[in-house]
């Protein structure tokens, strides 16, 4: 069986409750013939993240973060976290690889944007 949870915290706390959690075993029966065992308890990571920028850096930070973009299967679930998250439909930006930060064995869905508020001219991040 699969639970989906969110955290949410200081990543210290996050990393400590994660690491607590596999700490466990669990009695799990391998096989009918052979005495019940045990099995590690395991937190697969699907980490959400807010990125924060002032919004003349969209480029910038989307060229750092570089996500994928209409992933085969994902438009259904980034559509229903884009609404529970109240952002909008990603916009397009000017691609530099040269900003991208290396990131082997990490799959990045963007789900969408909000902007922020502004107060006297000054955008409120």
């Amino acid at each position: 069986m699969h639970a989906y949870v969110i955290a949410r915290g200081h990543p210290d706390f996050i990393n400590r409750w994660e690491n607590d959690c596999l700490a466990h075993y669990i009695p799990f029966k391998y096989d009918q013939y052979l005495p019940v065992g045990e099995l590690q308890f395991t937190m697969r990571p699907i980490r959400l993240y807010e990125a924060v920028f002032p919004e003349i850096e969209y480029n910038r930070a989307m060229n750092m973060i570089w996500p994928n973009l209409e992933t085969p299967g994902m438009r259904i679930p980034l559509f229903a976290f884009r609404k529970m998250l109240g952002a909008d439909k990603p916009q397009p930006w000017t691609k530099n690889p040269k900003l991208m930060i290396k990131r082997q064995n990490v799959t990045v869905e963007l789900i969408g944007t909000r902007k922020d508020m502004y107060a006297n001219g000054v955008e409120q991040i």
